[in-house]
């Protein structure tokens, strides 16, 4: 890695050193003892301070550029072999947390290899305040605030409000870059990036200066140790994205708990979405007679495969909920679902719907559609099947008929008996908004012969509530009217 003369500074440990530096850069990647008046911009040049000014035998200077240190009363061969060392130990720690990124716990172990070069407690947090990892080495008498995030494994409800009232914690959150801010809670401060592995936040990263004040480029090194971590966050996305961490919310209101916008909203702002968008719920059940096998399967390709996709385990099913709104309908579950269930799988989905609050309303919805699956296709669509929904509630409520408009049920008894098709008829001309052409085309027959049916019709029922709407808007009898037409088909 590059080092700066200030990561030099901070880390020779001599008693009587002076900085002179103006520009800081991290360039270096070597150091050599100065024996010529070449001078290249990766590396830090050591030799005897007298050899340039007037300077005690024993001091010595250290160069690079336009920097310079000054180590009074040791010779330049000590402060040559320290920092070939420190070099080496800052090369030592990038390579080690670049180990890291495919580690199961990651994120601890970069937090607890980093120590000796951040010099501070830091720790790393979801957007709903829940800790991802605590540096181990900082005991809870560090500071209050440090015990109450070890004791509560991150920040509480309670003090996220806090901080969203005194600091405006949204505008912290855009830090893509370390940023050192003071703190509302003592005269410290501290050090903040969010992480966005895939473009999208999925937590935040910390440093406290509860013990020294921060020395003076650790945001570089900081930001190295983030490209790190926002790495192996990639590599384990559905863990710490903040659709999985949503997914812990969600499957407790798919399971009847009572939906609570305040759970989430963090991880939407997190995700860039609205309360309001257009959601769809897809509902996968195994192909077995007994318990499943391959669900858990099931789970880890769909939260691969469809990162901004909600996907929980649901009492041995696979709920998936996404977003329409932000998606692009090539590479989002429904184009792909046919192929992901395969022979092994039914699935029942949802229609979309507006509002994140109604996802338990639409999960009951798939889970019915579910229910269809056996005896029809692998995947049941609700869109397709709201009809015969609605047809089947009426059916199954034997009170209803008795409510339908009598002079309808008189024309449909008149058609049993007597081998006629006026019912259909009539409700053609309804349906049709009371235009006989239009009806007519509906029934496939000619306009004088439904007029002539028409006629018929008058001499068997009571026509004045038809007349009465073909004239006159009556929103109330004409919802009744079509209503009674709905509970008679549906009775069939």
């Amino acid at each position: 890695m590059k080092l700066s003369m200030w990561d030099i500074y901070h880390s020779i440990d001599y008693d009587d050193v002076v900085p002179m530096i103006q520009r800081g850069q991290a360039t270096i990647d070597k150091a050599r003892l100065i024996a010529s008046s070449y001078l290249d911009d990766v590396t830090v040049y050591v030799g005897n301070a007298n050899d340039f000014f007037e300077s005690n035998a024993d001091d010595t200077l250290v160069v690079h550029r336009e920097d310079m240190i000054l180590v009074r009363g040791v010779d330049s061969a000590n402060v040559f072999d320290e920092i070939c060392e420190i070099i080496e130990k800052f090369n030592e720690w990038e390579r080690s947390i670049q180990q890291l990124v495919d580690h199961e716990d990651g994120l601890q172990k970069m937090l607890d290899s980093s120590s000796p070069i951040l010099k501070a407690p830091g720790f790393v947090y979801a957007p709903d305040g829940r800790a991802f990892a605590i540096s181990s080495e900082y005991p809870p008498s560090t500071h209050w605030h440090w015990a109450e995030i070890i004791e509560c494994g991150g920040i509480t409800s309670t003090r996220m409000r806090g901080l969203r009232d005194s600091i405006n914690l949204p505008e912290v959150w855009k830090d893509t870059f370390p940023k050192a801010r003071p703190s509302k809670m003592g005269t410290h401060k501290y050090m903040h990036c969010s992480l966005y592995p895939n473009g999208y936040m999925a937590g935040h990263f910390v440093l406290f200066g509860f013990n020294r004040p921060f020395d003076k480029g650790l945001e570089r090194l900081m930001n190295i140790l983030v490209k790190s971590m926002t790495a192996h966050m990639e590599r384990f996305y559905s863990r710490y994205s903040s659709t999985s961490q949503m997914a812990r919310a969600f499957s407790r209101y798919f399971s009847g708990f009572a939906f609570d916008e305040s759970d989430v909203i963090l991880f939407l702002r997190a995700l860039r979405w609205s309360a309001d968008d257009t959601f769809r719920v897809y509902v996968i059940h195994e192909k077995a007679k007994s318990s499943s096998v391959l669900i858990s399967q099931l789970y880890n390709i769909v939260t691969r495969r469809f990162p901004l996709a909600i996907a929980c385990i649901v009492e041995d099913t696979l709920v998936i909920m996404e977003n329409e709104s932000h998606i692009v309908m090539e590479t989002s579950v429904a184009a792909q679902l046919p192929a992901l269930i395969g022979e092994d799988y039914y699935c029942g989905v949802s229609s979309p719907f507006d509002g994140i609050e109604q996802c338990r309303l639409y999960y009951l919805q798939a889970l019915n559609e579910l229910g269809r699956c056996v005896e029809h296709a692998a995947i049941s669509r609700a869109d397709e099947h709201g009809a015969a929904y609605l047809r089947g509630i009426l059916a199954n409520n034997e009170l209803a008929t008795t409510y339908a408009y009598s002079e309808l049920m008189l024309l449909k008894h008149y058609d049993v008996e007597n081998a006629t098709d006026y019912y259909p008829t009539l409700r053609a001309y309804v349906i049709s908004g009371f235009h006989l052409s239009d009806a007519a085309r509906f029934m496939g027959m000619h306009r004088n012969s439904l007029s002539y049916r028409l006629t018929r019709i008058r001499e068997i029922i009571d026509f004045s509530m038809i007349d009465r709407l073909s004239i006159f808007d009556s929103e109330e009898e004409l919802y009744y009217l079509l209503l009674s037409f709905a509970v008679i088909d549906a009775s069939e």
